[in-house]
């Protein structure tokens, strides 16, 4: 399931690169390249559909980095019994300071 939510993050991650360089950080995005789909959707549109989509992506890559961070950090092969409480054994003999010693008086 992680492999899948990875795959995913990936090809959004490479889609919202490719809108976002289409467009033009002063304001004439997609207009200036583009000049025959100009009279399909109209110019005001074009940069609302790229923009809307920017935001689509944007969003869609948070969400799938909330799910999938549980997913994630809870695997790594180990099982619930391999925690630190059960690797490392406790003794009787626990040192109780920790911090430099006072100095004699």
């Amino acid at each position: 399931m992680s492999t899948f939510f990875v795959i995913l993050l990936i090809i959004i991650c490479v889609l919202l690169v490719a809108i976002v360089l289409i467009q033009n950080p002063k304001g004439g995005g997609i207009n200036s390249g583009i000049t025959g789909a100009g009279q399909i959707l109209g110019v005001k549109q074009q940069t609302d559909v790229v923009e809307k989509w920017t935001w689509y992506l944007a969003i869609g890559l948070v969400v799938l980095c909330l799910f999938s961070a549980p997913l994630m950090s809870g695997g790594g092969g180990q099982t619930q019994d391999d925690t630190l409480e059960t690797q490392v054994p406790v003794s009787g003999n626990i040192p109780t300071n920790f911090g430099p010693t006072p100095p004699n008086q």
